[in-house]
């Protein structure tokens, strides 16, 4: 029941039926409310959406929960860089790199601060370097798509 709501809003948030997978991802945490991807999942759902405080909220209650986890830093960076909090966002970049070097999230939040600085370009690149280097890890069909969404047009 449980695996089966955070697997259903998933496949909600991939649709990008917000409404759908933020009841989901709520109902699971109900049963399961230690489970920090599930949380991280939440918030960018509510980012995804456009609802930035909520964002923030479950991305705080999730350090609140584990002040180790670096994909939290870099979720609450990205969102206080979207939200123009620029100092703020670069401190939370900071830890997040300290504790996960690879956090996509932190990345995503310079290529955010980046843009954000008037170098869209540079932000692009920096967005799609790290797409390019999840194909390393990925599978062979998941390789083959992530390369050509970050190949040269």
């Amino acid at each position: 029941m449980i695996t089966e709501r955070i697997g259903l809003g998933t496949m909600a948030l991939l649709a990008q039926d917000f409404p759908a997978a933020k009841a989901h991802f709520e109902r699971g945490l109900q049963y399961l409310p230690g489970h920090l991807g599930t949380w991280i999942t939440l918030g960018w759902t509510h980012q995804l959406s456009g609802d930035l405080a909520k964002a923030e909220a479950t991305f705080r209650n999730t350090l609140e929960r584990d002040r180790n986890y670096g994909e939290a830093h870099g979720a609450l960076a990205a969102v206080t860089a979207l939200q123009g909090r620029k100092s703020e966002a670069q401190k939370s970049i900071e830890v997040a790199l300290r504790l996960d070097p690879a956090s996509l999230s932190a990345k995503f939040a310079q290529a955010v601060l980046t843009g954000a600085a008037g170098n869209p370009e540079a932000a692009r690149q920096l967005i799609m370097n790290t797409a390019a280097a999840l194909a390393t890890g990925a599978g062979p069909r998941a390789a083959g798509y992530l390369r050509e969404l970050t190949r040269r047009q």
